[in-house]
Parts: structure tokens; sequence; C-alpha cells
């Protein structure tokens, strides 16, 4: 009888991990990269897994700045400085990449046009230097670095995104052209050179098996690993709309457009955030 008990437990056990969607796993373990964007006055909006990181700025009253932190924080209110910056020395990078556990970040040094990556915990007492890159720090998957590196091509500026294999420490170009959205898990989503400014078409890298989707045009995107999500700017309603489609591009659903005035500040992996009239901040779930 106890062992019948025990096979039983054993299959119900194995029934429920199956059926947790797989996505469920690549969400709670996948590293994401929280941009610039992801702080609004001085409040975090993005949350992976039970920790908010994010780059803060310091800036005189005629934005010149000062210094640049690497922050982190439980419930969004008591934060902890786990990296400061002066602006003689570099600014942490625009992009933050992490699990809730591990951090990987960038020093910028705009006069070189380099930056020094560096691997951290959520505790910040070590610092490890991993690798110093011409361009910009994009994100981390898979034992890998991404960043982008600019060009001026004597008409416009573009940028080319690139992976360093930290076990090989080989090099090269992905991508040609291709200004990063934002990175989550497997995926970076981005432009090829926009003649728009509002509304450009969007693409999408999947980084384990090479692919690039095609994507609508939109101001921002970003996914959750299911879907994706991306806001469009009208421009004679002055107004944003937030839209939903499968990961292949198609099977567009619109969510909800925020009115005249309202701004989409930043699209978290699980809901966004408009800034109405100018000031106040709401968030909206996916």
């Amino acid at each position: 009888m106890k062992r019948k008990l025990q096979i039983s437990l054993f299959l119900v056990m194995m029934l429920g991990i199956l059926l947790v969607p797989q996505s469920s796993f690549a969400a709670s373990g996948s590293y994401r990269s929280i941009s610039w964007q992801a702080e609004y006055e001085g409040t975090p909006l993005e949350k992976i897994n039970n920790y908010y990181v994010w780059r803060s700025e310091k800036k005189t009253k005629d934005y010149k700045l000062i210094e640049t932190a690497l922050c982190c924080s439980r419930d969004g209110k008591e934060v902890r400085t786990l990296k400061c910056v002066k602006a003689a020395d570099g600014e942490i990078d625009s992009m933050v990449s992490t699990n809730g556990k591990t951090i990987y970040y960038g020093i910028y040094d705009s006069a070189e046009a380099k930056c020094v990556i560096y691997k951290t915990t959520i505790t910040g007492k070590n610092h490890k230097r991993v690798k110093t890159v011409k361009g910009n720090f994009v994100g981390y998957y898979n034992n890998k670095i991404y960043y982008s590196k600019g060009r001026d091509t004597g008409y416009y500026w573009v940028a080319d995104l690139y992976q360093y294999d930290l076990k090989t420490k080989k090099t090269k170009r992905l991508v040609k052209d291709f200004t990063v959205q934002s990175m989550d898990g497997r995926y970076i989503l981005g432009t090829k050179r926009a003649l728009d400014v509002r509304n450009s078409v969007h693409h999408m890298i999947n980084l384990k098996t090479g692919s690039i989707t095609k994507l609508p045009k939109a101001h921002k995107s970003t996914t959750d690993g299911k879907y994706i999500y991306y806001a469009t700017y009208n421009s004679e309603a002055n107004s944003f709309t937030l839209k939903r489609c499968s990961m292949k591009g198609n099977s567009v659903k619109r969510l909800k457009n925020f009115g005249q005035g309202n701004y989409v500040t930043y699209l978290a992996r699980d809901s966004a955030f408009i800034v109405k009239n100018g000031n106040s901040l709401v968030e909206y779930k996916y």
C-alpha cells in the first residue's frame, strides 16, 4: 500500500512538471536586459524574479552628468548601490543584464568609445572584469556577451551587433545595421536603419537558431518569450497604441490606446509604463 502511494505521488509530481508552461522555466532563469528607461524619477520599473536592477544617474540643474550608479532593490523603495561611477571615469552603460541573481553591466568611456564589461551578483560584493569591447553593452545569453558597435557611413550613423564567446574567446559580427531595442533570454529585438523616427520595421533575432523574424512597424518593442509587445505612435493624434503579435510577427491584437499626450516610456516583460499628462506614471498589465 505504501509503495502504491509513493508511485501515485511520483506520477502526480511528474504530471505537474509537464503541465507547467515551458516559458515559465525560461522566464524564471533567463537574463533580461534592463535599459536606462527602466527608471522614472527615481522609481525602478521592472522587477526580475525578486529584485529590481537598474541604472540611475545624477545630473546638475543644467543636466550635466555628475555620476551614474548600478542599483538594486527588493521593494523598489529601499535602494542599494552596487557600483557608482563618477562622470570623469565614464558611466554605467545604458543596458544592464540580469536574471535576478547575477548581473552583467558595462562601464562606458565615450572618449575612447569602449566599454569594460563586469560580472557581479545582487550583493555587489565582487565585480569581476569580463571583457573590454569597442561599443556598447547589450546583454548576456548562454555564456556569450552581446554588444553594439556604431559606425559612421559618411551619410548616417549605424550600429552593428556583435557576439563575444566567453568560452572560445572569439568575436564575430552577428548582424549588420541593427539598432537594439530590447533583449530577453535568447531574443534580441531591434530595427534596421530607420527613416521614420517614430515607427519603423522591427526585427527579432533568435540567438539559439540564428533566425531573424520581421515584425510590424513600432516605436518600441519587447518580448516575454511567448508574444511580442509593441507600441506604435500616431503623430496626427499624438497618441500611443499598445499592440501584441505572435513570435512570428502575425496575429496582431490591439490592446490599448492611451489617448492624446500620454507617452509610453518603457515596455517591461509583463507590463507597459505610461507617462500621463507629462507628469504621472501609470502601469498597464498586458
